[in-house]
């Protein structure tokens, strides 16, 4: 019976790969590993998003405790840090940086959730008006490859109160590709956002959702402080979350710059209306390294 459970959920996601626009990048699935929880009696556990190996978080490592699968950490930030199984193929140099953490949810706090846009090929007028006149916290993992075809609308996305962070420079599976090529995707979007944007992003997104401790180390050398997941996603037939569950505080939202962006991202601005919820900027979830632990949410189990 568990077994059946399990095979109606993974089916239930891949329809979600589907509805998120971008071929493979789905919510994460179910988790089969134990919840993480935070220090404290304010600290409430909640489900680790992923069956993966995970790694501790910042700022140290246990040396005496190695990747152990089904375990699940909550760092001293309060958010939950995961890592897959090291690859054999083309393995990170020992002298590559530890890996990045990687987030899945931001801060629950204030009934915060957050608005990510991935990609860039499909600009919209209508949510850079929204911007201005709805005062919208958007942030997008943007592919520079796609920002060089219209950097005037990218600098008024920034203009208009968007941040732009970094989706590689040409959107190629990454987990694919040898250590110093996946540094340089993720670096490149960093020189080049500098130049035109005069900013550079802190945060990275892997296309297709696709990640080990190569890709994160990588990230790491290249200048990132972390890698960014979802847990929900925003798509042409509606909204998926994570557990299939209804939007939570804290969850993070992938939606894609495609044709039917405006249209998805009003469906999703009414959800949030009606679960009292409040759009946030992402950078505020996910918080300083060092800063505070924000206590995690409950369960949705």
């Amino acid at each position: 019976m568990r077994q059946t459970w399990r095979t109606r959920i993974l089916a239930s996601l891949a329809l979600a790969a589907a509805l998120a626009g971008c071929g493979q990048e789905a919510v994460p699935a179910r988790p089969t590993s134990p919840t993480a929880t935070g220090a404290g009696s304010g600290h409430l556990s909640r489900p680790v998003p992923t069956a993966v190996r995970p790694l501790p978080g910042p700022p140290v490592r246990p040396a005496t405790e190695p990747d152990r699968p089904g375990a699940a950490v909550t760092t001293s930030t309060g958010h939950v840090v995961v890592s897959r199984p090291v690859r054999t193929d083309w393995p990170a140099p020992p002298d590559a940086p530890p890996p990045v953490p990687v987030y899945w949810f931001g801060s629950p706090a204030g009934g915060r959730v957050y608005i990510t846009i991935d990609d860039g090929w499909v600009p919209s007028p209508t949510v850079l008006n929204w911007m201005a006149t709805r005062h919208l916290p958007l942030t997008t993992f943007l592919i520079a490859a796609a920002a060089r075809r219209d950097l005037a609308y990218w600098r008024a996305f920034q203009a208009a109160g968007g941040v732009i962070e970094d989706h590689t420079a040409t959107h190629p599976d990454l987990v694919t590709l040898p250590y110093a090529s996946v540094e340089a995707q993720w670096q490149e979007p960093l020189t080049a956002f500098r130049e035109w944007f005069g900013t550079v992003p802190a945060y990275g997104r892997p296309p297709y959702g696709q990640w080990d401790s190569t890709v994160a180390r990588a990230a790491a050398a290249a200048g990132l402080k972390g890698i960014v997941m979802w847990s929900a996603v925003m798509g042409p037939h509606g909204l998926v979350t994570w557990n299939h569950g209804p939007l939570e505080a804290g969850d993070i939202i992938l939606l894609h710059w495609d044709p039917t962006l405006p249209q998805e991202l009003e469906q999703l601005l009414a959800i949030i209306a009606a679960r009292h919820l409040v759009p946030a900027p992402l950078l505020e979830g996910l918080g300083p390294p060092g800063a505070p632990a924000p206590p995690t949410v409950a369960s949705r189990e």
